[in-house]
């Protein structure tokens, strides 16, 4: 089994965006010696595209002991730290949870996984969870509601415990950073909620400021 990869899907109009991300993503990986899985072809095209990352982070889980999955709307703007390290078989599951408008969102646009029987596990509910196919958070809405939050009434609030509580590792809000929860020192930017003619501009010019940091030569 092979150590780390990263994957990411940006189908139809994404794909631009996925295309704009390349490089630094592209560099985060080399330095770290992750594998790198980026496609322009969504795996359940019918469902919606927020799906799909459920089916390729599972494929990979058996071919690597750690995957990172970001969405194609992010830029790495600081590719020093090696995220595969947060996790752990017994916190196998690493992600950011935004806090906004009163109320705190775990988010899956970008999230690390450890593969253990249990992650394959939680990610094949994820999959059974048809209820939530239309839903606005789609495959995150079935999280929310496996880690027991109320998702009926906004703002959402967790209202019972979860066997999940215990084997999540809660990363800063740098590693997920988007325009309602911004980090001082971002790491990742994540531009959800945008027009892609915003998102394109605003990860053009984050890559922009990453090349012009980089060593000459």
């Amino acid at each position: 089994m092979s150590s780390t990869i990263v994957c990411a899907i940006g189908a139809g109009p994404h794909a631009a965006l996925l295309e704009l991300a390349r490089p630094p993503l592209e560099a985060w990986a080399r330095r770290f010696g992750y594998d790198l899985d980026l496609r322009t072809q969504l795996l359940a095209p019918e469902r919606a595209a927020s799906w799909s990352k459920v089916l390729l982070v599972r494929q990979h889980l058996d071919t690597h002991r750690v995957v990172i999955w970001i969405d194609a709307d992010t830029v790495v703007v600081d590719g020093r730290e090696d995220v595969a390290r947060r996790v752990s078989r017994r916190r196998p599951l690493a992600m950011v949870a935004h806090s906004y408008a009163d109320q705190t969102v775990p988010n899956l646009g970008v999230f690390v996984m450890r593969s253990t029987h249990r992650s394959k596990k939680l990610l094949d509910q994820l999959w059974s969870m048809t209820q939530y196919l239309d839903h606005k958070w789609w495959e995150n809405a079935a999280l929310l509601d496996l880690l027991g939050y109320d998702i009926e009434h906004e703002p959402i609030r967790k209202v019972r415990p979860s066997d999940l509580d215990a084997r999540i590792e809660w990363l800063g809000n740098e590693w997920n950073s988007i325009s309602l929860d911004a980090a001082a020192r971002p790491i990742i930017n994540h531009y959800p909620g945008h027009t892609n003619e915003d998102r394109s501009r605003l990860m053009l010019a984050d890559v922009e400021a990453w090349r012009a940091r980089q060593p000459a030569g």
